[in-house]
């Protein structure tokens, strides 16, 4: 076991020596400045922690193990989170391109019902328009219908039966599956 002085002399003398060469080092494999620096202090602060169970002339070797391990681990995890994050990215480009479709699609499907809606609703007689319209939009009930237009309930009835086959045989080709 060493004593305190020396072991801060032994250390200072590593440190002072090959710290900038250490960063240096890690620097090729990180591309990030920063990131070397730190690294290299991690390792320094291993070894420090470590002097009493490191003989003396294997310090530099040690210190330079440690730092390759941590670069290592380091490199691996940003190539980890890099191939999360593309993986990520592309799903999320994926579902929002399903979702511009979906809702692209969707739009497109309610513009053209609602225009098969409007073509239906022309082709009816005025007074059949009349009673459906009052029926599923006016939300009236057909005896309220009847008594509105003065006529009987099975006038209603009828009436609304003729305008939904005409609604079902111009919706025909959206209802369908193959």
């Amino acid at each position: 076991m060493m004593d305190q002085k020396s072991k801060e002399q032994d250390f200072n003398r590593v440190f002072r020596t090959h710290f900038d060469k250490m960063v240096s080092y890690i620097s090729l494999y990180t591309k990030d400045g920063e990131l070397a620096r730190n690294i290299a202090q991690e390792a320094f602060m291993t070894l420090w922690e470590n002097m009493d169970h490191v003989l003396p002339g294997k310090h530099v070797p040690y210190v330079y193990a440690v730092a390759r391990k941590k670069t290592i681990n380091e490199v691996k995890r940003d190539v980890i989170i890099k191939r999360f994050l593309e993986h990520h990215r592309y799903n999320m480009d994926v579902l929002c391109l399903e979702t511009v479709n979906r809702d692209s699609l969707s739009t497109i499907y309610l513009k053209e019902m609602r225009k098969v809606m409007y073509e239906s609703m022309n082709e009816l007689k005025e007074p059949v328009r009349n009673t459906f319209m009052h029926s599923r939009f006016g939300l009236k009930s057909n005896s309220e219908i009847a008594q509105m237009q003065g006529i009987s309930e099975k006038l209603v009835e009828y009436r609304i039966t003729i305008a939904l086959k005409t609604i079902r045989k111009n919706f025909r080709r959206y209802l369908e599956t193959d």
